[in-house]
């Protein structure tokens, strides 16, 4: 199985934001967004937005991932993964891994920074899982993080020194 990991640009920004539109409609839990968010903002909303990369397998996008880095030169030692996302079938084949290990690599040569930051929902056991064999570390706990009517799920903060 060949996987490409390629940044998203302009002319495949539109699925990008299918796959995500598809990720917070499947798993609402795990993204801080909403669905319904999400289509009010539009794909022009994440129009200027840097560093979306996409997992091709046969041409088509198979899973997703975000990295943020602020402007702020205080805070640009080091930046976050956001929106990390695979299609259920394909779920458990390594990609998460592939398209994580491409952003560290690309977030080190590319930005020039330390340090990679991120926050998994606690009821996220898979992505928690391929975090910490990446040597993520814990560093906090940020209970009843987010709230949807009564339902509420903590979120974990992890560091990762690159």
């Amino acid at each position: 199985m060949t996987i490409e990991i390629t940044k998203i640009n302009n002319s495949t920004l539109d699925e990008w934001f299918e796959l995500r539109l598809e990720s917070i409609k499947f798993y609402p839990k795990f993204f801080l967004s909403t669905y319904e968010l999400e289509v009010l903002k539009g794909v022009e909303h994440y129009r200027g937005v840097k560093n979306l990369f996409g997992a091709y397998k046969q041409g088509k996008l198979i899973g997703i991932v975000s990295l943020a880095q602020s402007d702020n030169p205080k805070l640009s030692h080091k930046a976050n993964i956001w929106g990390l996302y695979v299609k259920s079938e394909h779920s458990g084949a390594g990609i998460g891994k592939k398209l994580v290990l491409h952003t560290l690599k690309f977030a080190k040569e590319e930005l020039k920074v330390d340090m990679l930051n991120l926050a998994v929902a606690s009821i996220n056991p898979g992505a928690i899982r391929l975090y910490e064999s990446l040597n993520f570390k814990r560093w906090g706990v940020e209970p009843d993080a987010v709230r949807e009517g009564v339902e509420s799920v903590d979120d974990y903060y992890y560091y990762l020194r690159i």
